[in-house]
């Protein structure tokens, strides 16, 4: 069944192994009523890895589904995790700089069955067919990060509290800083002082 470089049943004892923390992330994902995307995050990474340790002893994507069915005993499941990153479109890649932005996970976060004929599988049925839509939303985002001029910029948060949107600015003063709106002009230094000046006045 298998094109294997080692033993089949060592290679079954791997995939038992490699399985058994993904099929737990699973089954928790499962029975929940909602969405948790933390789960859905951790068990696609561990799925990856897991297929990925498998991959190099099978010859394909269907012989890894029949190796993981025997190993874990039920029909190979995964996360329709979607897809986290994307790429822009040629004019926008060059007025932006790069070929591709970071985005959240756009899949629907769903328990789905696993594919037979691809390794990894992005999006579940349902998903997939919306995938034209996905796009072009992220197209039109992409061209709205550049506003009066300036390119917002996917950064952390100066004051360590996370990822968000900036603006490359420079403050009267001569001061460089990340602004949070394109029209806002004084960098967070002046501001204090100004705020200071305001209180003491």
């Amino acid at each position: 069944m298998y094109s294997v470089a080692v033993g089949q049943s060592p290679l079954l004892e791997l995939a038992e192994r490699v399985f058994a923390p993904v099929e737990e992330l699973l089954g928790e994902l499962e029975g929940l009523p909602y969405v948790d995307w933390a789960i859905a995050r951790l068990a696609a990474t561990r799925l990856r890895f897991a297929k990925e340790v498998l991959q190099e002893h099978t010859a394909s994507a269907r012989d890894l589904w029949g190796l993981r069915l025997e190993a874990t005993g039920r029909t190979p499941r995964t996360v329709c995790l979607g897809k986290t990153r994307r790429r822009l479109e040629p004019d926008d890649a060059q007025t932006l700089g790069v070929a591709e932005l970071p985005i959240a996970p756009d899949g629907c976060g769903h328990v789905v069955p696993d594919s037979r004929r691809v390794v990894h599988l992005t999006y579940c049925d349902s998903c997939r067919r919306r995938e034209t839509d996905r796009q072009r939303a992220f197209e039109r985002d992409a061209r709205a990060l550049v506003v009066d001029g300036k390119i917002r910029s996917i950064c952390l948060d100066p004051s360590g509290s996370g990822v968000g949107y900036f603006y490359d600015s420079r403050c009267a003063c001569g001061t460089g800083f990340l602004a949070r709106r394109p029209d806002e002009r004084a960098c967070p230094s002046c501001r204090t002082a100004h705020r200071q000046r305001n209180r003491s006045g």
